[in-house]
């Protein structure tokens, strides 16, 4: 059996090191499996440029784009995204040919969601400060209420004749 993840996933907005190993551990077979489907050569020299701990080699941006593409993490967008303040969705997300119900559906998602971001805010408070771990949890929360709404807007946009 393999070896498990060293760092937890604290369920928050992550740094781009962070989203990345979290990506790489989470793939099924690990970075095995990424460097095949990829075609890199040795496991082993791609190991510290995905680590928490090793700082001396980072991937570069085609590595990035590499992991991306396979692991499809949303991780890794939404810590690059965050970064700028700007909010992504899968285009999937959004319906080709929207109807009424489709609407709804986006509104629901987005009450949901910002019930969500509020929950973890109370939940954070419960003893009168937050710490970082929370705060990177709000903030995820809070990131995807930005996400249904770029959502509904998108959606909003397809009744538009």
């Amino acid at each position: 059996m393999g070896r498990g993840k060293k760092h937890p996933d604290h369920g928050g907005v992550l740094s781009l090191t962070q989203a990345l190993y979290h990506a790489v551990n989470d793939y099924p077979g690990k970075l095995p499996a990424i460097c095949a489907v990829a075609g890199w050569k040795s496991p082993g020299s791609k190991r510290n440029k995905f680590s928490l701990t090793q700082t001396d080699q980072l991937p570069n941006q085609h590595e990035i784009e590499v992991v991306l593409e396979i692991t499809r993490d949303p991780r890794i967008l939404t810590a690059i995204c965050h970064q700028v303040d700007a909010v992504w969705h899968w285009a999937d997300e959004v319906p080709a040919d929207p109807a009424d119900l489709d609407v709804l559906a986006c509104g629901s998602a987005m009450i949901d969601r910002s019930n969500g971001a509020l929950q973890e805010l109370v939940k954070a408070l419960a003893d009168g400060k937050v710490d970082a771990d929370e705060m990177a949890r709000i903030k995820q929360r809070a990131y995807e209420v930005q996400q249904t709404l770029a959502v509904l807007l998108k959606t909003a946009e397809g009744f538009v004749k």
